[in-house]
C-alpha cells in the first residue's frame, strides 16, 4: 500500500471500520474471579499469583467504565513449594470450579 492509499484509508476510518483487536480475540464474556477470590488466582510451576481482569479488560477491546474495588486489587503472591502442597493449592483449586463471568459490556 502506498503513503497515500494509506493516508487515504486512515483519514476515511470511523470507529465502525477500525478493528481494534484481532477476530480471534472477540470474547463475549471474561472470567472476572474465581470462587471467594476478589480476582482470578493462577498456580505457577513455582508458586501462585493472581491477576485482575477489570484492569485487563482495556487491552481486550472493552471500555473500563470504573476503577476496580480496592479488595480486586489485592496481591497474591506465594512462592515455591508451598504453593503447590499446601492449603493455597486446595483453595485456588475449589475456586476454579465456581468461574464468575461477565459480559463484555461490563
Amino acid at each position: 500500500m502506498t503513503k497515500e492509499q494509506w493516508v487515504r484509508q486512515l483519514g476515511e476510518a470511523t470507529e465502525r471500520t477500525i478493528r481494534w483487536y484481532p477476530a480471534w480475540n472477540d470474547r463475549q464474556e471474561m472470567i472476572t474471579n474465581c470462587g471467594e477470590y476478589p480476582n482470578v488466582p493462577l498456580l505457577r510451576t513455582q508458586g501462585a499469583v493472581n491477576y485482575n481482569p477489570e484492569l485487563t479488560a482495556r487491552q481486550a477491546g472493552y471500555p473500563m467504565v470504573s476503577g476496580p474495588l480496592q479488595e480486586a486489587l489485592t496481591p497474591l503472591w506465594v512462592e515455591g513449594a508451598q504453593a503447590h502442597r499446601g492449603e493455597h493449592h486446595r483453595k485456588i483449586q475449589r475456586a476454579w470450579a465456581s468461574i464468575i463471568k461477565k459480559r463484555a459490556t461490563w
